[in-house]
C-alpha cells in the first residue's frame, strides 16, 4: 500500500515520526506529499492538520493555499483514485482572524472530497457529527504515547539547581507552542493569586511570529513575580525530559480544546495534569487507569492549582496507565482503517 502523508515527518510533534516510522515498519509505503509524487498513483493520501490553510495572515494568501490544496487532491482522486483521510485533531482554526464565510466554504469543499475520518476519541467524534452534521466512514483511534520517545534520555540531576529551584519547590508546568488559545496569561495571572512562595511556575514553549502579541503580555507578567520561569524557544525532547523530571504538575487551562497531544505528553512522562472539565478531558480521565487527570472546577484555577498539587499521586509505570494509548494498538487500528477506505469503492 502506498500512502502519501501531509506531513509525513515533524521536528516539532513526535506523534507524526511515530505514526509513520511504525506504518513503515509493518509495510506501508509512506511518503510527504509533494509536487514529484503527484504523477503516479498513490492509494491513500492521510492529511493531518488541514486548518493551516486558514491560518494565513492574509483572505488572498489564503486562497491561493487552498486553491493549491484543493486541486491536488481533485488531481489524485480524479486521475489515481485516490483515497483521502483526514485525523481530525481539530475541527477549526485556532486561529480566528479570518472570515467566518471563508472557513465555512473551505471546510464545506474540503469534507466533500474526504472517504475517511480518523477520530482521536469519541467525543470528537460525536462533535464533528454535531457540528458540519456528516457521517464518513470512519475509526476511532487514541493519540499514541510517547513514552518510548524518551527512553534513551539521561536525566540531569543538576538541572533542577540550573534553574534555581530547591528540591523542597512545588513545581507547576506549561510546555509547548505559545498560542493564544492555550490560556497562558491567565495560567500566571491565577499562580500569581497563590501566596506560597515554595511554589514555582516555569513556562517554556516557541511563540510563532503570528503570536507575537501574547508573548509581550506573558513576558509583562512574568517581570511581576519571581516565581514565574519564562523559557522562550524550542523546547527539545532532551530539555522536556529535565522540566517534566522536576515538575510535580502540568496546567492546560485551554480556551478551545479538542484533543491535546500536550497533555498525552505530559502523562506520558508521568506527570499529573489539571485541564479543562470538557468531554474530551472527561474522557482521557476515564481511559487513564489513575487519578492523574484532574478537571479545572469553577472555584477559580488558583484554588484548583493548590487543591490538585498537593495530592500525593501514585504514578507508577507509565505504559500502564497509558496501556490504551500504546502504539501496536494504534499503529493496527490505522493499518486495518488504511486497508478499509482503501477497499470501501473497489471490493
Amino acid at each position: 500500500m502506498r500512502v502519501l502523508a501531509k506531513p509525513s515527518q515533524s521536528i516539532n510533534n513526535s506523534y507524526i515520526d511515530q505514526l509513520y516510522n511504525g506504518l513503515t515498519e509493518l509495510g506501508v509505503n509512506v511518503g510527504e506529499l509533494s509536487f514529484r509524487k503527484l504523477f503516479s498513483k498513490s492509494d491513500l493520501l492521510h492529511i493531518h492538520w488541514p486548518e493551516s490553510v486558514l491560518t494565513k495572515r492574509s483572505l488572498v494568501a489564503s486562497a491561493s493555499s487552498f486553491l493549491r490544496f484543493y486541486l491536488t487532491i481533485l488531481w489524485m482522486k480524479i486521475f489515481f483514485g485516490t483515497k483521502i483521510i483526514w485525523t481530525v485533531h481539530n475541527l477549526q482554526p485556532h486561529e480566528r482572524h479570518l472570515p467566518e464565510w471563508w472557513k465555512n466554504f473551505f471546510y464545506n469543499r474540503f469534507l466533500k472530497l474526504l472517504d475517511g475520518c480518523i477520530f482521536l476519541s469519541a467525543s470528537s467524534k460525536q462533535l464533528f457529527e454535531k457540528k458540519y452534521n456528516l457521517a464518513v466512514v470512519s475509526s476511532i483511534i487514541p493519540h499514541g504515547h510517547y513514552c518510548d520517545v524518551f527512553n534513551d534520555v539521561d536525566l540531569d540531576e543538576e538541572f533542577r539547581k540550573s534553574l534555581g529551584i530547591k528540591e523542597t519547590d512545588k513545581v507547576l508546568g506549561h510546555y509547548g507552542r505559545i498560542r493564544r488559545y492555550k490560556n497562558i496569561p491567565f495560567l500566571i495571572s491565577e499562580f500569581m493569586k497563590i501566596d506560597d512562595q515554595n511554589m514555582k511556575l516555569i513556562i517554556a514553549g516557541k511563540c510563532p511570529r503570528s503570536e507575537s502579541s501574547i508573548l509581550k503580555e506573558i513576558k509583562t507578567l512574568v517581570e511581576k513575580d519571581d516565581r514565574v520561569l519564562f523559557i522562550h524557544g524550542f523546547v527539545s525532547n532532551y530539555k522536556l525530559a529535565q522540566l517534566f523530571n522536576i515538575t510535580n504538575l502540568a496546567v492546560f487551562p485551554y480556551e478551545d480544546i479538542l484533543n491535546s497531544g500536550s497533555a498525552i505528553l505530559s502523562l506520558s512522562l508521568k506527570c499529573p495534569i489539571l485541564v479543562p472539565n470538557n468531554r474530551h478531558m472527561l474522557e482521557l480521565k476515564d481511559q487513564v487507569d489513575k487519578d492523574l487527570v484532574k478537571l479545572i472546577s469553577n472555584n477559580g484555577l488558583d484554588n484548583d492549582i493548590i487543591e490538585s498539587i498537593k495530592v500525593d499521586y501514585d504514578i507508577g509505570n507509565a505504559n500502564d496507565y497509558l496501556e490504551g494509548f500504546g502504539w501496536d494498538k494504534v499503529l493496527s487500528k490505522t493499518l486495518k482503517f488504511y486497508e478499509t477506505v482503501n477497499c470501501h469503492r473497489d471490493c
